[in-house]
């Protein structure tokens, strides 16, 4: 049998294809088991709003970040691994309306925590919950409740709403993370 070097080389490729799939499915349930509790999903622009998110998040969960812009230049393998990424957390948080336009139609399977945002482009196939502050209209439709700082320590109360609005003296950001270490401690 002939081989030239065309054929070595397409069936080496093969072979160090193969190779990278197997490692990478035996490396695969040590990362899922990682314990992440929570990912924030966020833009560049909106890197404030994700250090005080983080900054107000308890000391005991283990919190992620994601920059929503690397998916701009992803293709669509590259956003199937970001979100299979995103569903290794207990909840995500999506911070803003960026995610939502890059990850528009997409549906998780943990919990979506959405923060100060109206859009609807990721829901959660479990729970999704929007914690906004003044001036964000929600539109009809959603089920709303006028949340005070015990409300967000109430999972029952977090389960039975779409969308928890802040007034008065409560932080946004505090307010973001009580609801996420009650929704992660469930």
């Amino acid at each position: 049998m002939k081989l030239n070097h065309r054929k070595i080389l397409q069936s080496g490729l093969a072979m160090i294809m193969a190779f990278s799939l197997l490692s990478e499915a035996n490396f695969t349930p040590a990362v899922a088991g990682s314990g992440v509790d929570v990912y924030i999903v966020f833009a560049g622009k909106d890197k404030k709003e994700k250090k005080a998110i983080k900054k107000a998040m308890p000391d005991n969960l283990t919190v992620k970040f994601y920059n929503v812009d690397l998916l701009a230049l992803a293709d669509y393998s590259g956003k199937q691994k970001a979100i299979a990424k995103l569903e290794k957390a207990k909840v995500v948080v999506f911070v803003k309306d960026a995610p939502h336009e890059l990850l528009e139609g997409i549906s998780l399977t943990t919990a979506v925590v959405i923060f100060n945002s109206a859009k609807s482009g990721v829901q959660s196939a479990s729970k999704t919950l929007y914690v906004v502050g003044t001036g964000i209209s929600l539109g009809g439709g959603l089920k709303t409740h006028n949340a005070t700082e015990a409300d967000l320590r109430n999972l029952e109360l977090l389960r039975s709403t779409d969308a928890v609005l802040l007034k008065g003296t409560t932080d946004i950001h505090n307010a973001v993370a009580l609801v996420v270490a009650t929704i992660a401690g469930s």
